[in-house]
């Protein structure tokens, strides 16, 4: 059993004991209204072999994997719609965690589920490896957007699905601190809020 797959697990057991209780209830699943893209966004073309090499979704055969990631998309989306959030981010001590796997297969997952769309951004501005490991091919990315090289819409693309929506990035910043706080990237994060107003942002 995986870890991600052990951990799951332990809370569904939790969340089968609580609903043998008097009175407990399980919460429905959030029903909304996947955002369809507008027109003037960019398309990504993507190479399934180095998905399937990075074991990227849906290029994977594992079913206890396949599981591990439904039950955690479905513990998201409910904890998400406890609290009113659209927004979640994946961040570790290190690197070498797995968070960029996660992340993707995690988006990937989201957009499977035909209520849900989702945006996915590369915000690894030392080490990203989004577009690689999903084997992405495009024209720009947030770190062109982040010098003044391209607009908004030029580095926001639909990845094979309407659903599925990525930043990718290829560039490295010394000081990605400054980079992430800046009015430029403020102004993205907003142009996504408003043309993507349903997805939830990874």
């Amino acid at each position: 059993m995986s870890v991600i797959e052990n951990a799951l697990a332990k809370v569904a057991s939790r969340g089968k004991r609580a609903a043998t209780e008097p009175n407990a209830r399980r919460a429905p699943p959030p029903q909304t209204v996947p955002d369809v893209p507008p027109p003037e966004l960019q398309t990504a073309t993507f190479n399934p072999a180095v998905q399937e090499l990075n074991c990227i979704l849906p290029q994977v055969a594992d079913r206890a994997a396949l599981r591990a990631y439904k039950m955690l998309r479905t513990r998201l989306l409910q904890r998400l719609a406890a609290k009113s959030w659209r927004s979640v981010a994946l961040t570790s001590m290190q690197s070498g965690e797995g968070k960029t796997l996660t992340s993707i297969n995690l988006a990937v997952a989201l957009s499977q589920d035909p209520n849900t769309s989702v945006c996915l951004v590369d915000l690894d501005l030392q080490r990203p490896q989004v577009a690689a490991q999903m084997g992405l091919r495009f024209e720009r990315g947030l770190g062109e957007y982040l010098l003044g090289e391209a607009e908004p819409e030029q580095v926001i693309y639909t990845c094979g699905s309407p659903s599925l929506i990525v930043v990718p990035n290829t560039r490295t910043f010394d000081h990605s601190s400054e980079m992430l706080a800046s009015a430029r990237m403020h102004e993205l994060l907003r142009v996504i809020e408003s043309k993507l107003p349903n997805s939830i942002l990874i």
